[in-house]
């Protein structure tokens, strides 16, 4: 069933010597910017995994004459499969990770869905490889859980994975099984104890992203009560924790037009399509002819649940707010509108009210879903509280093992414009748009001088003006090429060049690394310096786009 070859005692590879170079001044100060910008990223990111180190889990299949015809099957019928990497010697501690990917309410959305990887095993990768942050093998790096027996649950029902069903539904010709799968893979590895040790288990994180963060805490109580009634369970969605957007009191549409309502919590047409798992302790408490579908928000039944959470959830989740609320995807130009602002502040201080009512929760001021948060991979959105930088990881990590070295409960200040503001995500600019959109000062200045407005179009006079006036401008190209690219092309906007855009925001780096080095040849010790500043950025946002010329 398994192979045992990676049972075997994990030690803790050995530091790597650095290497110490002693020539001039020069020399010393970039040894200072790269040991002070490995601090920076090593603390920011918590768990840094070497390449070597990330994790590759072997895919395994539910055996159809086992499971098949008691929900064992993925949307179009194919047998569910799981990702798994034993844990070393007698390891007791468990991590299992449920895979995001959106849901299918209606026939002709499932049955596409159904086609896909979201919806069959058919078409999935033979191994889960390159898996880092908590799925870490390296002790250094991820003390802890390196040692933890790996599961990794792909998402193919549709359902959250929370369906019950075991035959197809209606005339759909699709089944909702998510919840089962669940709990046939557990009893699968339980029957093969011997190879798994998983009776034995003491310690299970049970964590997800997306709609694998609602399935952490729709089956949570599930995974403590039944599958390890033993063991202590802990459980940390992430970007799965939706906050009651009834408060709202409009999508953004409606919030335009001053047409103000209710929005209706209303989950109970999926809940029937799929029939669907939800907490008991959540559906006893809510009781008196309230729809078990009300479970399905996370502040109803997490509060309610005698689980361990940890809810990882940035206060400006894009995900909601674009899927279910209206605000246009074209998010940069909607926040270059009063309405557009006023409305994100809105949204943000609903979830921030959710977020505060919790014991356990990670909430950094970002506009982000799932984007920076790790558990598979390196955090790198972090806050810092107290003089202590802090990631989602790093949080998992001390909140689970009982380290106790970090706040609990972390609600990050907004901006002073009551916008996200945090730095290590897709911040928003306090004044206009995201950070990523924001216009060197540079550019700022063509566009200023050729009167051109934000709202120019490609082929416009103002907006070939401003092309050209750039153009000239040597020193800005030098400093930010990129930058004054990626603004231009955003502020001319039109379909081919917004693609072009993207090709030119992909290759950001490697641009601006080029575009250091010719400012630190061309300037000196001054240009040394300030390709020490572009590197720092770099190393801890991923990219050189601090720079402004003036």
């Amino acid at each position: 069933f398994l192979s045992s070859s990676a049972r075997g005692t994990i030690h803790p590879q050995p530091e790597r010597p650095r290497r110490r170079t002693v020539t001039n001044a020069m020399h010393a100060l970039l040894r200072v910017c790269i040991l002070v910008g490995f601090v920076v990223v090593r603390t920011a990111t918590a768990l840094v995994c070497a390449d070597a180190d990330k994790s590759t889990l072997a895919r395994f299949f539910l055996p159809e004459a086992d499971y098949g015809a008691s929900g064992g099957r993925c949307l179009d019928g194919s047998m569910a499969d799981f990702y798994y990497k034993p844990g070393p010697g007698e390891s007791t501690t468990w991590i299992i990770y449920m895979e995001g990917g959106g849901f299918c309410s209606t026939k002709a959305e499932c049955q596409m869905r159904a086609t896909s990887v979201l919806g069959t095993s058919t078409r999935g990768p033979t191994q889960k490889a390159g898996l880092g942050g908590l799925f870490c093998s390296n002790e250094a790096a991820n003390p802890g859980f390196s040692y933890a027996h790996k599961l990794y649950i792909p998402y193919r029902s549709g359902d959250l994975h929370a369906g019950q069903r075991t035959t197809t539904y209606a005339d759909w010709g699709v089944f909702f099984s998510g919840h089962l799968h669940l709990v046939h893979i557990i009893d699968h590895l339980k029957q093969r104890n011997s190879e798994t040790n998983i009776l034995n288990a003491a310690k299970v994180l049970l964590t997800g992203s997306s709609a694998g963060g609602i399935g952490t805490i729709l089956n949570a109580e599930w995974f403590s009560a039944s599958a390890f009634p033993n063991a202590v369970v802990k459980a940390a969605p992430v970007s799965g924790f939706f906050a009651d957007l009834s408060d709202l009191n409009a999508t953004y549409p409606e919030f335009i037009a001053g047409d103000t309502h209710p929005i209706p919590l209303n989950m109970s047409a999926a809940a029937d399509v799929w029939d669907t798992h939800t907490p008991a302790s959540c559906v006893t408490a809510v009781g008196n002819g309230n729809p078990p579908a009300l479970c399905f928000f996370a502040p109803v039944s997490v509060p309610l649940s005698p689980v361990d959470f940890l809810v990882i959830e940035s206060q400006f989740d894009r995900n909601p707010l674009q899927s279910r609320l209206g605000f246009p995807t074209d998010f940069a130009r909607a926040l270059e509108t009063d309405e557009g602002r006023a409305y994100l502040r809105l949204y943000g201080d609903v979830n921030r009210a959710a977020h505060q009512r919790l014991d356990n929760v990670f909430s950094p001021s970002c506009f982000d879903h799932v984007s920076g948060f790790g558990v598979t991979s390196e955090s790198s959105t972090s806050v810092s509280v107290d003089g202590q930088t802090v990631s989602a990881n790093a949080l998992i990590h001390d909140w689970f093992f009982e380290v106790n070295t970090m706040p609990r409960k972390i609600v990050e200040d907004r901006s002073a414009s009551g916008l996200p503001g945090n730095p290590t995500c897709s911040s928003v600019d306090a004044q206009t748009q995201p950070s990523r959109w924001r216009v060197p000062a540079c550019a700022r200045a063509c566009l200023a001088g050729c009167g051109a407005s934000a709202d120019m179009r490609a082929g416009s006079a103002a907006c070939a003006c401003a092309a050209a006036a750039c153009e000239t401008r040597r020193a800005c190209a030098a400093a930010d090429a990129a930058a004054v690219s990626a603004a231009l092309s955003h502020l001319c906007a039109s379909a081919p060049e917004q693609a072009q855009e993207q090709q030119q925001r992909a290759g950001e780096g490697e641009e601006s690394s080029e575009s250091g080095a010719r400012l630190a040849r061309r300037h000196g010790a001054q240009g040394w310096a300030m390709l020490c500043a572009m590197g720092l950025v770099a190393w801890a946002a991923g990219t050189c786009m601090g720079l402004s010329c003036r």
